[in-house]
């Protein structure tokens, strides 16, 4: 007779296939019902994501990619001040955006051109490439430019991926990424609804790419940026980092010729050369005083 461990063992290996879509698609549909009842579309946003991320958590520690992968306490600790304040940030940009996008931004380029009559789920999947379009340009600058890795730097400093590593980033990096993603579909006027359920499924594609928990995404990651795809982003073999810039779709790298998906899976990330320590204040100071953490190992090295 077949043992528990291998029914166990063979229900896995079905579910790690199916569980990357199931999970996006039950956030976005679990969220629109909750609209469709009432529910503020800023609120069932921020609970489905809430939801996500405790399953993802549950099961990074159920079926993990890696286990050393497994953040200790101290990277934990961090993580989680960073998510705090980076969830703190979001509705601030946001509202900001909205404010110069009214008041100065759309009044002056005319745009009023969003499909507001289209059904909710297609306007979804307009706004994926809309936003991801200034995420990827604005991503590959950071990693080409003085200024941007000193901005950007801090995401790819964990030399182990994790879900709550999705939020590890500089304020200033949250700020322009919020800005590059969200400011073309609210200057092009896009309802509430549509942009709610667009932030659910960006949000919980990127606990998901970042997240420790052994899926298989197969055919899709040729379409959506996923675990498989974005570890390769944070490779520490730079061939391969600077590549996969997109944030929720890889549609642009395609189009551009940065994607890449090698065959065997990535098991180092980090930056080659140089370790940032796990301190959150250190973080906050690491655009001013980036060269001097460069200058201090050897041999200095970073994307570019």
């Amino acid at each position: 007779m077949e043992t528990t461990d291998r029914r166990r063992g063979r229900a896995w290996a079905v579910l790690r296939r199916v569980l990357y879509p199931a999970l996006l698609l039950s956030a976005a549909g679990g969220a629109w019902r909750l609209m469709v009842g009432g529910v503020a579309p800023e609120a069932a946003a921020a609970v489905l994501i809430v939801a996500s991320a405790a399953c993802i958590w549950g099961l990074e520690l159920a079926r993990p990619h890696l286990a050393a992968w497994r953040p200790p306490g101290r990277t934990l600790l961090v993580d989680v001040v960073h998510t705090t304040v980076s969830t703190a940030l979001s509705p601030l940009i946001k509202a900001a955006i909205v404010l110069l996008a009214a008041a100065v931004l759309r009044p002056r380029v005319g745009l009023e051109v969003w499909p507001s009559a289209w059904p909710l789920g297609l306007q979804v999947l307009l706004a994926i490439p809309v936003a991801d379009l200034g995420i990827y340009l604005g991503h590959r600058l950071m990693h080409v430019t003085g200024l941007g890795w000193r901005i950007h730097a801090v995401h790819h400093s964990p030399v182990r991926l994790h879900f709550w590593a999705s939020a590890r980033s500089h304020p200033f990096n949250v700020a322009v990424k919020i800005a590059l993603e969200s400011a073309p579909l609210l200057i092009l006027g896009i309802g509430v609804e549509a942009y709610s359920l667009w932030v659910v499924f960006m949000s919980v594609n990127g606990l998901l790419q970042h997240s420790n928990v052994d899926l298989r995404t197969g055919s899709l990651s040729r379409v959506l940026a996923t675990s498989e795809v974005h570890r390769v982003h944070h490779s520490t073999d730079m061939a391969l980092g600077n590549s996969n810039f997109g944030n929720t779709t890889v549609l642009w790298d395609r189009l551009f010729g940065t994607y890449r998906l090698p065959a065997e899976a990535i098991t180092e990330v980090g930056v080659p050369g140089y370790v940032i320590p796990e301190r959150y204040g250190l973080h906050l100071l690491v655009p001013f005083v980036l060269g001097r953490i460069e200058r201090a190992a050897a041999p200095t090295s970073r994307p570019g």
